[in-house]
């Protein structure tokens, strides 16, 4: 072998290791694992982009959308949860910690889990639900964690939403395919969802949920920019990303609805019973079947409608359990309030109790804000209350209730609901799995995407809220079961 082939042999071998360091030292089982854990975490972002504003904030993925409804998407979607056991198979398990053993586990089931959901046509009755993974219900949680620090955020932001017009091409696609197999979305439901598309596309686009961006602009950016992004977000909403709204919006009412289903529950669905059962196993992380979980709910129900009326007698009610609804919705009482500021400064009250508390209770606090907003208008009349975590940008924990109950503004919550859901135990729980780093990813913990393998005890309820809640159309996963049993 001559120099001049030998000099270029030695430098490509410099090269290949430069670029495989695996190659250069064996890694520990440890360090493969958590390897592992940071590019899944990655390739998931980049299967679903709007993740990224959600966990960790601004980020290289704020412009991007993909048709992840689309045949071609959810293959990508298999390949990486068969590479994900793939790798796991090469991981001694032997090797790794207790701890580590459980997140090896927990990574497997997850990809398994998925590979399952993604074996049934979730996806064909979901754009027009009112509620996550809906379309409408998901825009309005996207347009709330989008960054807008800047220029270069607000420019993001418009490519994304043009990006977003193939998007609901595609979803309409789906919808008709969905027709065609027998998959719907019960009626009643869509016209919920229907009216969320209305509400989000008025005439005037300045009274849209559509232009909070606009009212958000920050003070750095000079009068002649915001003038040019305020006409360029216009000519956006206005030419292209309404108009596209608007032909869902027909799509839904003159031909989707019409054939929508008139049942409830995936029982009535074409193997809507397999549909069902794989919720109940995934949901639940049980191998109990449909009919213990419904005996299950019932037993606890008698349990609980005990104590609410005892609870309602002490407020003054006489009568049956079926009645207390009724009693509390005709109670002048019960509607104290006349706006809604007036809710939130009840609600805010109520934490201003809570939170001088916390620490006898705790001995760790999580960093990240918490605040109390009211629901979009756009959503208010059918989102019940509920809780968006905090991303590592500094976003604060939303808690979220609607104002408005038929027309009249009532007590949303009462102490003890805002005192259990949204502070602690559904704020503090995953915030506080990620800082004590929870045996799997943080990134599947339910809060934030930064990637990293935990080294403590696990949080099975926040694993299972990354399972239920984040998996939507936009942003990846299954959708939450149905209350209604599948009989």
């Amino acid at each position: 072998m001559n120099n001049s082939r030998r000099g270029r042999l030695v430098c490509l071998l410099i090269t290949v290791f430069a670029l495989s360091p695996d190659l250069c030292a064996a890694q520990t089982a440890s360090e493969q694992l958590e390897r592992l854990a940071v590019q899944a975490n990655e390739r998931e972002l980049d299967l679903f982009p709007l993740m990224e504003v959600f966990s960790r904030g601004p980020g290289p993925r704020q412009d991007r959308i993909e048709l992840t409804l689309s045949d071609e998407h959810r293959e990508r979607q298999r390949a990486h949860h068969r590479w994900i056991l793939g790798e796991l198979e090469r991981i001694s398990i032997a090797e790794l910690t207790d701890t580590e053993q459980l997140t090896h586990a927990l990574l497997g089931w997850q990809a398994r889990d998925s590979l399952e959901w993604l074996t049934h046509p979730f996806h064909q009755r979901s754009p027009l639900l009112h509620l996550r993974p809906g379309i409408a219900f998901n825009l309005i949680d996207v347009i709330d964690a989008q960054p807008f620090r800047d220029e270069a955020d607000y420019h993001a932001w418009f490519r994304r939403l043009r990006h977003f017009m193939a998007f609901l091409a595609n979803a309409e696609d789906v919808m008709r395919e969905g027709i065609i197999a027998g998959i719907t979305t019960p009626r009643v439901l869509v016209e919920f969802a229907l009216a969320q598309l209305n509400a989000l596309t008025p005439k005037d686009v300045t009274t849209s949920t559509f232009w909070k961006p606009i009212l958000r602009l920050p003070p750095s950016i000079d009068a002649e920019t915001r003038a040019t992004l305020e006409a360029d977000y216009r000519s956006v909403l206005a030419d292209e990303l309404f108009p596209a709204l608007r032909q869902l919006a027909a799509f839904g009412r003159n031909e989707y609805q019409p054939k929508a289903r008139t049942t409830n529950g995936f029982g009535a669905l074409p193997g809507g019973d397999a549909m069902y059962r794989y919720l109940v196993r995934s949901e639940t992380t049980t191998d109990l079947t449909p009919d213990e979980i419904h005996a299950l709910g019932l037993s606890e129900m008698k349990r609980i409608q005990a104590g609410f009326l005892a609870a309602a007698q002490k407020a003054g009610f006489n009568g049956k359990v079926g009645e207390i609804t009724g009693w509390l919705r005709d109670k002048p009482d019960n509607y104290p309030f006349t706006s809604g500021e007036e809710i939130l400064k009840y609600l805010e009250g109520i934490q201003a109790r809570i939170v001088p508390q916390l620490p006898t209770l705790f001995g760790r606090l999580p960093k990240s804000r918490f605040e109390i907003r009211l629901a979009d208008p756009a959503i208010a009349a059918r989102t019940p209350p509920r809780y968006m975590p905090p991303n590592d940008a500094g976003r604060p924990g939303v808690f979220g209730c609607r104002s408005l109950i038929r027309g009249r503004s009532r007590a949303p919550i009462s102490p003890r609901y805002l005192r259990t859901r949204a502070c602690p135990d559904t704020t503090w729980r995953p915030v506080l799995s990620l800082k004590i780093a929870c045996p799997i990813s943080a990134a599947e913990c339910g809060s934030t995407r930064s990637a990293r393998v935990g080294r403590s005890m696990p949080n099975r309820s926040a694993m299972n809220s990354a399972c239920t809640s984040s998996r939507s159309i936009l942003l990846g996963g299954t959708p939450s079961i149905c209350c209604a049993h599948a009989a």
